[in-house]
């Protein structure tokens, strides 16, 4: 009889796709420059409480990337790579590229040019999705880096943990005020990928995942969420008595850029020591719903469906003027949605994906490319 797994790492990543969610309705929708410039001192002032709230929420966003690769550097540290599994990744990336390319030019929301087909059908590469470009390239590192961390010492393995925190998390704070210095010293978001490979890989070999290291994870989860807002207030504040937007729009620079804030680092290892610590008996909904996760990724961050769905379907550009109640009501309530039609989108692709691969006679585990093995 095969062993069922627990569910706890597979409901963590379905929280994570919800918190991208969630910060894409705030970054592309309610505080998206396109539409209002919302960090303008007065406009600011004028709507201060509802702004920072929506400030706050934007770290969601970069902890849900960061524990999908912690958890990916959990479960694969332990297995064999499979020329197989980059195979599936590549075709899920490509089949939703290319799908919803031609559906936005159906829509209107886009015109078609060439140049943009071009680029859904080499969305790796043209980096489309700056997630799974920097996804797709990490696993091609793993065997090598398997190969590393089997025979490194314990102290070389923590020497390059370090280098890599200083790389992708230290420099682009101190630069983060420099645009043209963000990706220091070849800071990037592989690199930054790596990085948090190997700490969901040594959360694994040192065996963290433990009841007496619960109160750690507490500690990392809520004290960086907290620092974090602490960062953010004072920031906004600053801004405001220098009447510099400059620093209001970058009051969210501890966040990170893709994925190298150091308050999301800290807040996405808490939230996987807590939730791989509890215990959530299996279920078979959580489970099948975790596998299409990055699928809900490919649907709702489409660069090419991104400002119809945010702006011209949902209108999010007018929450910043909302009493700041009604505003994370109304964010909450459209990131729910989305979250949960995507959801049912991708498992209706993955019926009809083994459907028609059924009738021809192959075999299109497609999806099962994201089940992991404990």
């Amino acid at each position: 009889m095969k062993k069922q797994r627990n569910s706890n790492i597979e409901l963590l990543r379905i929280i994570a796709m919800f918190m991208i969610v969630l910060h894409h309705a705030v970054v592309h929708g309610a505080l998206d420059k396109l539409a209002v410039n919302f960090y303008a001192v007065p406009y600011f002032s004028e709507h201060a409480v509802t702004i920072l709230v929506l400030q706050c929420l934007v770290v969601l966003g970069k902890v849900g990337v960061s524990i999908f690769v912690v958890v990916t550097g959990y479960f694969m540290v332990n297995s064999k790579f499979s020329l197989t599994k980059v195979k599936k990744l590549w075709i899920l990336i490509f089949s939703y590229s290319i799908v919803l390319y031609f559906f936005s030019v159906f829509i209107g929301a886009q015109k078609f040019i060439f140049q943009d087909l071009l680029k859904s059908f080499f969305p790796i590469l043209s980096s489309n999705y700056w997630f799974m470009t920097a996804y797709f390239v990490l696993y091609l590192f793993v065997p090598a880096i398997n190969v590393f961390l089997k025979n490194a010492s314990s102290v070389l393995r923590a020497r390059i943990l370090v280098l890599l925190f200083l790389l992708n998390i230290v420099l682009p704070i101190v630069f983060a005020m420099v645009p043209s210095y963000v990706i220091s010293l070849g800071s990037s978001n592989v690199s930054g990928f790596i990085l948090l490979y190997l700490v969901g890989a040594e959360l694994r070999l040192r065996k963290v995942l433990q009841k007496k290291y619960l109160s750690i994870g507490r500690l990392l989860l809520y004290g960086s969420f907290l620092g974090y807002v602490v960062s953010v207030i004072l920031l906004d504040y600053i801004g405001i008595q220098a009447q510099r937007s400059f620093i209001i729009e970058h009051a969210t620079v501890f966040s990170g850029t893709g994925s190298n804030g150091i308050f999301a680092f800290g807040m996405a290892i808490g939230a996987f020591v807590i939730m791989g610590t509890k215990k959530v008996s299996y279920s078979p909904v959580i489970n099948k719903t975790a596998t299409v996760m990055l699928a809900v990724y490919l649907i709702h961050d489409n660069p090419y469906i991104r400002i119809w769905l945010w702006h011209s379907l949902l209108h999010l550009e007018t929450i910043s003027s909302e009493f700041w109640l009604n505003a994370i009501g109304r964010i909450l309530l459209v990131s729910v949605i989305i979250f949960s039609f995507t959801i049912l989108m991708a498992q209706i692709t993955q019926k009809l994906y083994k459907f028609f691969g059924k009738i021809a006679g192959i075999k299109l585990p497609l999806f099962t490319l994201f089940k992991n093995k404990q």
